[in-house]
């Protein structure tokens, strides 16, 4: 025994070895590791790196660590381009690829159209004699010319819409242009919100000539551009014509359709300059988009987003300002002329797509050059086409395709690609090009796979074609029940406004597509038929990876914590006997 009580021969402890002693720096150092990853992971704001490290930065941290940063706050898109006017929601990205949303059927239209020409054959005494026609009668022009062009009988519409046109002059004349409509590939000015604040007011008069040369237009080009793409160069003439009706119709009311229009005429265009020359197809997609070297994001914000401003408190308190006032609420402050200025600094944050490859760059007046637009403009003129017009086309999908990867939505490219390769048959009378897109779809999809799951791309991209055709299955039979129970209704006596009807196009249940549109930051991109304001059941918004983060610096640090414990902590003694 030595004098202080310890047995003889045994060494005292010097540095840190036992159980007790591992377990207490394993605690501390999970402790430093979640601290460090709590800390890191959502402030990559303050960091501007440069060289290597921004590069390494940006591609492997700002995606997991931008979404945590702003997870509290809604994205940009959400404010409408016009007061008043839709926003984007990207789970309507989502259930349009998969047909989750309601449309009519060929009942419906035909009972409408049997209506509408009731309507007009009561009156043919009267117009005949001179007359000039009612409103109801021009409204139902309307709605047997689009019943027709939903039946496929285009040369009837037009007919239709012709006959209009022939008989306005009695209601008044031909209203004076507002501005004239540009016949390049899309209107330059992004904002544009002069033009909506000082637009007229159409009397009832100028409504009906812009609606019969807008779906004179719609009906002269539904006809004539399949055939000028298969090489009838005399179709050329009918679709010169559609597209002069067209540019008519928009002079006449710009805004209309909070400019869906503009990406019709820019459709249009698109498919005219294919037909005259085909090798275009395989280099743009309808809004222009290159075809090749296709950038995949990795975050749907502008990149620099958190630094577009001097002061990145800028970015935070527009964010805030969504987040607090939310825009299905509105915000009318923001749609009064005075606040412009905050509401194109809020849209400025959207990441823009445009015509060429070049980095698209907004100047200070909020305008962007050579044709570039915030992404959510060409987005919602497709959906509105694809919903409201000829339904699903592989042009869309393409250039869906193509916008969701430039912003980083990459599952949803993956998905729109897929539909695209689906409506191969519809891209082009040639053989060829129809291979080449199937070819490019397919090669699109491997790189987002790739990009996403690098070790098990093949079966993460397995898994999402599957998904993808289950998810469109499923809207195409809830089309079909809808359709069945409008059937049904009609049958037992109901018109075709009825409120019973309207009724299965606004009920819940719609909005049941996958549910991964994966915003970095809140949209509350969620909701049932017509209403996407709303969150989804389950849906996450903050991804796994930065969850990985999390995991890997804590676990670091619990190894850092047992090093400094074996090498600094000493074990207490033991109590003596």
């Amino acid at each position: 025994m030595t004098q202080d009580g310890w047995p003889a021969g045994k060494p005292t402890m010097k540095t840190g070895t036992g159980p007790m002693n591992r377990m207490r720096a394993t605690v501390l150092g999970l402790l430093f590791g979640v601290a460090l990853s709590i800390f890191v992971t959502p402030s990559s704001s303050r960091f501007k790196p440069d060289g290597w490290w921004d590069a390494w930065w940006h591609e492997s941290f700002t995606a997991t660590s931008l979404p945590a940063q702003l997870k509290r706050y809604p994205a940009p898109w959400r404010l409408a381009k016009y007061p008043g006017g839709t926003a984007l929601r990207l789970a309507m990205v989502e259930d349009v690829l998969h047909e989750h949303f309601p449309r009519h059927g060929e009942a419906w239209y035909e009972a409408r159209n049997t209506e509408a020409r009731n309507l007009i054959d009561a009156a043919a005494e009267r117009l005949a004699a001179g007359e000039a026609p009612s409103d109801a009668w021009l409204d139902a022009c309307d709605d047997l010319a689009v019943g027709l062009m939903h039946a496929g009988r285009d040369d009837d519409a037009v007919a239709v819409m012709r006959r209009k046109l022939e008989l306005l002059p009695r209601r008044g004349p031909v209203p004076a242009p507002v501005v004239a409509v540009r016949s390049e590939q899309m209107l330059l000015d992004t904002v544009e919100l002069d033009r909506f604040r000082q637009r007229p007011v159409l009397n009832e008069v100028a409504g009906h000539w812009y609606s019969a040369k807008a779906n004179l237009a719609t009906a002269l080009l539904h006809r004539h551009l399949p055939s000028f793409l298969r090489g009838d160069a005399e179709a050329g003439a009918g679709v010169d014509e559609g597209l002069a009706h067209l540019r008519s119709a928009m002079a006449i009311n710009p805004v209309a359709h909070f400019g869906r229009e503009t990406w019709q005429l820019t459709t249009a265009v698109h498919l005219q300059q294919v037909a005259r020359n085909s090798t275009l197809l395989r280099q743009r997609d309808l809004i222009g988009q290159p075809l090749a070297n296709i950038p995949i994001g990795t975050t749907a914000l502008i990149q620099g987003a958190v630094h577009a401003y001097a002061d990145g408190k800028m970015v935070e308190s527009l964010l805030v300002l969504l987040a607090s006032n939310p825009v299905e609420g509105g915000l009318p402050f923001l749609d009064r002329p005075g606040n412009d200025a905050m509401r194109l600094a809020i849209r400025r944050l959207i990441r823009p797509v445009g015509p060429d490859g070049s980095e698209p760059r907004w100047s200070e007046d909020g305008r962007l050059a050579d044709g570039h637009v915030p992404f959510d403009e060409p987005v919602l003129g497709i959906l509105g086409m694809w919903m409201h017009g000829g339904g699903a086309n592989p042009h869309f999908a393409l250039a869906l395709g193509g916008v969701l990867e430039r912003i980083g939505q990459r599952r949803l490219a993956v998905h729109a690609y897929e539909r695209a390769v689906e409506l191969v048959d519809r891209f082009s009378p040639n053989y060829d090009d129809r291979a080449w897109l199937v070819s490019h779809c397919q090669a699109r999809q491997r790189a987002l796979a790739d990009s996403i799951n690098q070790r098990g791309a093949a079966a993460w991209l397995a898994a999402e074609r599957d998904l993808c055709r289950i998810a469109l299955t499923e809207g195409r039979q809830m089309q079909a029940e809808l359709h069945r129970r409008e059937s049904a209704l009609l049958a037992a006596g109901e018109r075709p406004e009825s409120a019973s009807i309207r009724s299965l196009h606004t009920a819940p249940g719609w909005a049941t597509a996958p549910g991964f549109a994966d915003d970095v930051v809140i949209d509350q991109d969620r909701g049932h038929a017509n209403d996407w304001s709303q969150p989804r059941p389950g849906e996450r918004l903050v991804g796994g990876a930065y969850l990985a983060w999390i995991v890997l610096l804590a676990g670091l640090g619990a190894w850092c914590g047992v090093l400094v414990g074996w090498l600094f902590i000493r074990d207490p003694p033991p109590p003596r006997p």
